[in-house]
Order: structure tokens, then C-alpha cells, then sequence
């Protein structure tokens, strides 16, 4: 008899603690192990760009970063996969942070397939 555990890893945003010297950006993710599960409905948000400069890539998904408080321009991209259906969009815009907070960037691809960013402040 084999027996298969698949271990999900999700990001949640209680794994991140403030850092009382910068502001802490944290996108939310479903478990990863949804992607095993054939026509499962998967929910990625992710932080492409800071000020410019990329922060992920193919290979590097960045899923939190540490950055100095003040104003940034920020690009964070929403995923939807439903089996073999795979859909991106990418929301850019300018936010001051502060330090000692904690940003959850929560993505979803809206009816025109418009990435939408909900953000939540953690102390």
C-alpha cells in the first residue's frame, strides 16, 4: 500500500512579524498543494517590482520583503489557476508605508480580468 502526504505551504500573513525599522509586505497565497488537485481553483498574489527594480522572476516568487518606510511604487500581480487554465494581471501603485507595519497585498483577478489589491495593515 503507498500512502502520498502532500505538505501545502501557504503564505498566511500571522508568519510575519512587524520589524519596528521597516515596513513588511506580505502577499497572501493559497496552499500550493492545490495545484496537485486536478481542476483545483489556486489564488496567487504576488510582489513583482519595487520602486522599478524587480523583486521576482520565473524562478524567484517573492512572497514578503522588508523595505524603508516612506513612498513606493509598487507592482504586485494577481494569478488564477483552475487546471489547465492559467490567467495574470498586474496592479501598479504608489503607497506610503510606515514602519512597524506589516501590509498584506491580497490579489484577485476581477470580471475584466483586472488585478484587484486588497490591503490589510498588521501591527
Amino acid at each position: 500500500m503507498l500512502t502520498v502526504f502532500l505538505a501545502a505551504c501557504a503564505t498566511t500573513p500571522e508568519m510575519y512579524q512587524p520589524n519596528l525599522n521597516k515596513a513588511v509586505l506580505v502577499a497572501q497565497n493559497d496552499a500550493w498543494g492545490k495545484s496537485f488537485i486536478p481542476l483545483e481553483t489556486q489564488a496567487n498574489t504576488r510582489i513583482e517590482a519595487i520602486d522599478g527594480e524587480k523583486v521576482s522572476d520565473f524562478f524567484n516568487s517573492t512572497k514578503n520583503i522588508s523595505i524603508d518606510p516612506g513612498e513606493h511604487k509598487v507592482v504586485v500581480s494577481c494569478y488564477l489557476r483552475r487546471g489547465g487554465l492559467h490567467q495574470k494581471a498586474e496592479h501598479e501603485f504608489i503607497q506610503t508605508f510606515k514602519k512597524g507595519i506589516v501590509y498584506v497585498f491580497a490579489g484577485k483577478l476581477g470580471k475584466g480580468a483586472e488585478c484587484e489589491v486588497d490591503i490589510e495593515q498588521r501591527t
